[in-house]
């Protein structure tokens, strides 16, 4: 009987160890991520580039671009998944929906003429829509997504594709 007792002590034992150490869940896959850029009083660029995981692009460049209409090409291997790291290190999952001057939760201050930003992440379960108007101040959320917004940039290559030559 005692035998039988530490027999299954050890199987419970051994079992539990393995769901402890078991791996955590694979990462929820990426599909794609789109950028858009909404115009300015000024000159602000105005453009959608949308990324897939192969690292291409497909850009619609509107205006205060370097080029006009739609383009497409590939990106430097791995700057997809470099994106998908900016978005998983800064929690974009967690973003507000909004960050827009006519809600004060997220937008307590703001001025004018600022550009928009609509970052749109698709994943295997679901798409993500989050909108930005570059204007507001005075929330959390803002930092998060001004960090996301440079880090982005330098992954599709903004300085080469997009921005004006200064």
């Amino acid at each position: 009987m005692i035998r039988h007792a530490c027999l299954a002590t050890l199987l419970l034992v051994g079992l539990s160890a393995c769901a402890a150490t078991a791996d955590p869940p694979a990462p929820v896959a990426y599909r794609a991520i789109s950028v858009t850029e909404t115009p300015c009083f000024g000159f602000c660029p105005a453009y959608t580039i949308t990324v897939t995981p192969d690292d291409r692009y497909v850009l619609e460049a509107r205006s205060h671009t370097r080029t006009q209409g739609r383009t497409t090409g590939a990106l430097d291997t791995g700057s997809f998944a470099r994106m998908t790291a900016v978005l998983e290190r800064e929690d974009a999952a967690g973003l507000p929906v909004s960050v827009s001057r006519t809600d004060e939760d997220t937008c307590p201050l703001w001025h004018t003429d600022a550009p928009g930003y609509e970052l749109s992440i698709t994943r295997m379960d679901g798409r993500q829509d989050v909108s930005w108007y570059r204007g507001c101040s005075g929330h959390p959320a803002i930092e998060r997504l001004e960090r996301i917004s440079e880090a982005l940039r330098a992954q599709y290559d903004y300085d080469t594709l997009i921005a004006v030559e200064r």
